[in-house]
């Protein structure tokens, strides 16, 4: 719809110079690296950059119209300039119109205040999915637009990102939208004019000063969101147990009588009143009624804080009409809230959480909820960022002292600053004689928390939470409290479990399994996935959980019904951090392997079947590339016609791909698995490289490269999708192994060992006669991996068979040693040992 500058910008406008006219309908971007010729120009004048110095850049790339503050010494005459009074604004309402004004097709519920945000649009999303609503999110953890979700940049984005993603909501069919807003954007008018259905403020305590110079400013930035962006009739849940809740509800009831103002607290003037509560580290209860009603609320998110936070979401969501029984059904359910009060279980029994508290309030409110539940110590982990509100750091010292009983001081995200002067500003807050230590290094300072940390103590490691990174001199280095930790934990289990080893292996063998197991202590290639091992559980598997322990896995080991675990050995794995389950969880590892859409590894070996499988999301965190592995090492053993070029297309086709035109695969091995995977994948339009040291006749439409020619094989690496093992990895690949960690392709094993491989028909594995058309069709279920599941068992039946007399049962410590005394005799043991230590389990 054409428009005139006037309509549109209305008395934001001050002045148009140039080529006067309807307002031209073009992208709109701020960043002039991004212009193209004839979109707009929206010169902001940030806190760090002056937009209005690249509006020479701006008019050399063609653009239409240039949206401006200051008056400009020249306007050339085939260039549109709009000068207004407040160009954030504008620039808001450019992104809001470009983009449809989605606002108005959802209903929005916003959060704001200190503490409590990120928690309750959590609540808000999760409450209002099982009322049958599909809800898009924004939060400092993350965007999500009602199908995907992306990391947040910040915590109320800017409006080019805001505004495409409402609209992008819409288009994936949610209806409602939980946002946080930070009192900057609010300050800022980041996001213009737009309409807000419902609203909570949660509380208001020192922080941002160094923006808003006085907390006066800093309760009217907040104020904004109700009395500027709340539709008539909107809903405004106020927490009035604080102060500025109290005035906030008091002043809206003159200023916007139209609202509804529900109050909530524990104070006996709240509209809803919370009551009878309790909290431990399972959760929490409470009552919240009001005149006409009461409602029992249990759910597992302990502190009082946070049932201040629930009971402002069920407050604003019972307003609204939100049905009771669906609000009881989501409390019923699990939650995932990333660093906010994220539990952790030490190896040495010390329970540890990892929380986003960052101000001298929030660490109070959740040392405060955690020292009744510790019957040991409590020690505080904490620090502080840089070039922010200097004044706070002091009272977090305070704060800390006043309920941990041990605190370590240390690097938070230091920005610009030197860490130690901000930590000695933390430290001129701690009282004398208070129990404290310095360590600088972050990292030191959780290792130095997780070996202090004994039975029944507990550590509050606070300040990042959810954070990945730890900001050093304007860089971004990866860093995640959540992941230290665990890789802290898994340092402890694999080291109990290697001094275990140490009384079963020979001393002669011990030195170099010292030595490989140091190795991936450092390179960690497994930290963060999560394993599920089925090979029963005898002494000479428990090498093979070293490595993976050390390598940084969470292990589960699924017990099967006819071969029971050695009872002490359960008891052993469990001081180990090994869980044993029941082979039941089989089942339900399908059924993630099939929500996950593939996006797992996946390892089978001789006795037994294990698979490795995490989110590819958040494994790979800077890489889209899930991984898929099938290793068909035990096909000679399927009594199925599934052989290794279906079973690859059918995981590609899994992943997503409904084909496999124009995917780069490198394949490595010529042999029959190598020569039958390029077979399927060329044949599904992929571009096909196989990689071998002899020299091979490739199938049709797939190319040969030489082992040798490394650096070809390197440029394969780097810009491939897809990377096959067709020799079971200790063959050609094995040196391109760290290449393979660098670039994260997606990695598909389908290698066959020698001595598996040999016996295979061609048949079976290349399926030449088959028709090619099954290869695109949708799987109707995950379970072509399904038959190997009981080849643990029924190999150890085999083997008892063959040794025993009829009848004759052994325990399982005697079957342990058949098994042992069988595979130093093949030689096996030995081999997928060595196949492990190498690091190619990927």
């Amino acid at each position: 719809m054409k428009i005139t500058p006037e309509k549109l910008f209305g008395e934001l406008l001050i002045s148009t110079h140039g080529n006067y006219g309807n307002f031209p309908d073009a992208p709109v971007f701020c960043d002039s690296r991004q212009l193209q010729p004839g979109s707009l120009f929206v010169a902001v004048k940030g806190t760090a950059i002056d937009g209005e110095k690249f509006i020479p850049d701006a008019i050399a790339a063609g653009v239409s119209a240039i949206i401006h503050t200051s008056d400009l010494v020249t306007y050339p005459p085939d260039i549109l300039f709009c000068q207004v009074r407040d160009i954030r604004q504008a620039y808001a309402l450019l992104c809001r119109r470009q983009n449809g004004q989605p606002d108005q097709e959802l209903k929005i519920y916003a959060v704001t205040g200190t503490n409590g945000k990120t928690t309750s649009v959590y609540l808000l999303r999760h409450l209002l999915e099982f009322a049958g609503l599909n809800c898009g999110m924004f939060s400092t953890v993350e965007f999500d637009d009602g199908q995907n979700t992306i990391p947040a940049t910040h915590t109320t984005p800017d409006p080019q990102t805001f505004y495409p993603l409402l609209r992008k909501m819409r288009q994936n069919g949610a209806t409602c939208c939980a946002m946080e807003f930070s009192s900057h954007a609010l300050a800022q008018k980041r996001l213009g004019d737009f309409a807000i259905n419902g609203a909570i403020f949660t509380n208001l305590t020192g922080d941002h000063l160094d923006f808003h110079l006085d907390m006066e400013n800093y309760y009217q930035a907040k104020k904004t969101l109700f009395t500027d962006l709340l539709i008539q009739g909107g809903i405004a849940a106020i927490n009035i147990d604080d102060p500025a809740g109290c005035r906030l509800a008091g002043e809206l009831a003159v200023e916007r009588a139209d609202l509804k103002i529900p109050t909530f607290g524990r104070s006996k003037n709240a509209g809803w009143r919370i009551s009878e509560e309790s909290s431990d580290l399972t959760g929490c209860r409470f009552v919240l009624s009001n005149a006409l009603q009461a409602f029992q609320v249990s759910f597992e998110l302990p502190g009082t804080y946070n049932i201040s936070n629930l009971a402002g979401v069920l407050t604003l969501l019972l307003c609204d009409g939100v049905a009771p029984d669906a609000i009881n059904q989501a409390l019923n359910e699990h939650l995932d809230i990333p660093g906010r009060l994220e539990k952790l279980v030490s190896p040495k029994g010390a329970t540890v959480f990892v929380d986003f508290a960052h101000t001298d309030d929030a660490l109070e409110n959740v040392l405060r909820t955690l020292k009744p539940l510790c019957s040991g110590k409590m020690i505080a982990v904490f620090g502080c960022g840089g070039n922010r509100d200097k004044s706070k750091r002091p009272r977090m010292g305070a704060a800390a002292a006043r309920w941990a009983d041990k605190l370590i001081v240390t690097s938070d995200n230091p920005r610009n600053e030197a860490p130690e002067n901000i930590i000695a500003d933390i430290v001129a807050g701690i009282p004398q004689h208070t129990d404290f230590e310095v360590i600088v290094s972050r990292k030191d300072a959780l290792a130095q928390a997780v070996d202090i940390a004994g039975e029944n103590d507990l550590v509050l490691v606070a300040g990042k939470g959810h954070e990945n990174y730890q900001e050093i001199n304007g860089v971004k280095h990866h860093f995640d409290d959540r992941e230290t930790i665990k890789d802290l934990f898994a340092q402890i289990r694999a080291a109990k479990l290697l001094a275990y080893l140490k009384d079963f292996y020979s001393p002669s063998e011990y030195p170099a399994l010292h030595a490989q197991f140091q190795k991936f202590n450092s390179l960690k290639p497994f930290s963060g996935l999560k394993v599920l091992d089925a090979t029963p559980v005898f002494r000479n598997t428990m090498l093979k959980y070293a490595v993976l322990l050390a390598g940084g896995a969470d292990l589960t080991i699924a017990v099967g019904r006819d071969i029971p675990c050695d009872p002490d050995i359960v008891k052993l794995l469990d001081s180990f951090g090994i869980r044993v389950a029941d082979e039941k969880i089989l089942q339900e590892t399908f059924d993630l392997v099939a929500d996950c859409a593939g996006r797992h590894i996946q390892v089978k070996s001789r006795y037994g079947y294990a698979e490795l499988t995490r989110s590819g999301l958040e494994y790979y965190r800077d890489c889209s590339r899930p991984v898929f592995s099938v290793d068909s090492g035990v096909l000679k053993h399927f009594e199925t016609t599934c052989g290794t070029g279906e079973s690859f297309v059918r995981a590609m086709k899994k992943l997503g791909f409904n084909d496999l035109q124009d995917k780069s695969i490198v394949i490595f091995g010529g042999g029959k698995v190598g020569k039958g995977t390029a077979y399927y994948a060329a044949a599904a339009g992929a571009k096909v490289v196989i990689v071998d040291k002899n020299q091979i006749v490739p199938p049709e439409n797939v190319a040969f490269v030489d082992a040798a020619n490394h650096d070809a094989v390197t440029a394969l690496l780097q810009n491939c999708r897809c990377v096959v093992s067709a020799t079971g990895l200790p063959g050609v690949l094995a040196e391109y192994v760290p290449l393979l960690l660098e670039y994260r392709p997606l990695i598909a094993n389908m290698g066959v060992e020698d001595e598996f491989g040999k016996d295979l028909p061609d048949d079976l594995v290349l399926n030449r006669k088959r028709p090619l058309n099954f290869m695109l069709e949708e799987p109707t279920e995950i379970r072509y991996i399904d038959p190997s599941m009981a080849l643990s068992n029924e190999a150890l039946r085999i083997l008892a068979a063959e040794t025993l007399p009829a009848g004759i049962n052994l325990p399982p410590a005697d079957v342990e040693q058949m098994i042992i005394n069988d595979m130093r005799k093949s030689g096996t043991m030995d081999k997928e040992i060595d196949f492990i230590l190498k690091g190619k389990i990927l």
